[in-house]
């Protein structure tokens, strides 16, 4: 396989992850013609899990477009062909990335995790740092407004990397770490200004699942968990310190930032929020009045898979549950194999883990369906992964990878 062909790849998949232009269903197909060509066969990466996904996708768009017949085109590729054609650009980017497949799997990640960070970091910079914009801010690619739900969207991958860059990645590492941990701050102050406290939430979830995780399935000797927890507990006196004394203007920014505020006073910020619980009430209720949906797309329950339960039924929903249990229970196999590195088991288990409590507490197929389709590539590259592991290897040599 010629590099130049696999890099143009990878460039069209970053172009995708950003939305180049607002264009990223026509440069999903794009990629996923190019890939297909690039292994010199026509034939689908047909899996079951692949097959699963194919068949979600159909009944949720042929519900969504019975009931909603003047979208039927607008949704054949984001609700119809967009699921199952991630998932196989996924499979196929491990077949034709010649290298060995850890280094495949973290390089798709991370270019994905990229692309949608500098699409974040983008929307940042024209809103100018969502100063007064009182958390809708502008897209760059079509200059209208952007909510921060949409926004803190974009950085969740990469603001779920805290316990990855700072614990995980080898200290030898220099570029890699630092671009991390700046890609991780730079969210973090996103999400502050942004008022998200979803993003910050789902953070801070990840770097103790991962912690916790870490303690229990490492390989490490009990010394090295010991200075890990006692480095955490010295990290916390000096933060707290820092916090106290406002040295750096560390409260200060925190008190005068507009998470803070949304947190702490009643104000526009808070407007809405009271309504979630109501919201997947209403998905369940409306659910055993209507077992086949009430195609209603704008209407929400802020949950990937309440929503599929309430526009589309009971179908979609356990379909969609059955294929994210897949992919969680193929995760869990990753982090307990011996023969994996450390690093590539974290990579994966904090984009993943971040991924799906954003999509528990979000309108994804309302406003984001691309960012499911993300997913859906990161699962079928995983999916490869798993299925071409070497078990022969010794798992101490991996280990010290």
């Amino acid at each position: 396989m010629k590099i130049s062909s696999v890099n143009l790849c990878l460039l069209i998949l970053f172009l995708f992850s950003i939305n180049f232009l607002n264009n990223e269903s026509r440069i999903l197909l794009i990629l996923f013609v190019l890939v297909m060509c690039l292994v010199h066969e026509w034939k689908l990466p047909i899996t079951t899990t692949g097959m699963l996904l194919g068949i979600y996708s159909v009944i949720y768009y042929g519900f969504a477009a019975v009931y909603n017949p003047s979208m039927m085109t607008f949704y054949i590729i984001p609700f119809l062909l967009g699921p199952f054609i991630g998932y196989s650009i996924g499979i196929v980017f491990m077949r034709i990335l010649e290298t060995d497949k850890e280094k495949a799997l973290k390089v798709v990640i991370y270019v994905i995790i990229a692309g949608r960070f500098a699409h974040g970091l983008l929307n940042f910079v024209v809103s100018n740092g969502y100063s007064g914009y009182l958390r809708n801010g502008v897209d760059f690619w079509t200059h209208s407004t952007l909510a921060a739900t949409g926004q803190g969207a974009l950085m969740t991958m990469s603001i779920s990397l805290l316990f990855y860059g700072v614990f995980i990645l080898k200290k030898n590492k220099t570029l890699e770490k630092s671009a991390v941990l700046v890609a991780v701050i730079l969210s973090a102050i996103n999400s502050l200004m942004s008022a998200s406290r979803t993003a910050i939430i789902i953070m801070i979830i990840v770097f103790l699942t991962c912690f916790i995780v870490y303690l229990f399935l490492s390989k490490e000797n009990r010394s090295d968990k010991t200075k890990m927890i006692f480095g955490l507990l010295i990290l916390a006196l000096v933060l707290t310190v820092l916090y106290r004394a406002d040295i750096f203007r560390i409260r200060t920014y925190w008190e005068t930032s507009p998470l803070y505020e949304r947190i702490n006073n009643e104000s526009d910020f808070i407007k809405g929020d009271e309504n979630r619980v109501e919201m997947i009430m209403n998905a369940f209720n409306s659910a055993w009045d209507k077992p086949f949906g009430d195609g209603d797309m704008t209407t929400t329950a802020h949950n990937l898979w309440l929503d599929a339960l309430k526009q589309t039924g009971w179908i979609p929903f356990i379909m969609l549950l059955f294929f994210t249990a897949i992919v969680i229970k193929r995760v869990i196999s990753l982090l307990r194999c011996g023969v994996v590195s450390q690093e590539t088991k974290y990579l994966v288990f904090s984009v993943i883990l971040g991924t799906l409590i954003n999509f528990a507490v979000e309108p994804i197929m309302r406003g984001m369906p691309y960012y499911f389709v993300a997913f859906c590539i990161i699962a079928g590259a995983i999916e490869e992964f798993m299925s071409r592991l070497d078990y022969n290897v010794p798992a101490d040599d991996m280990e010290r990878r």
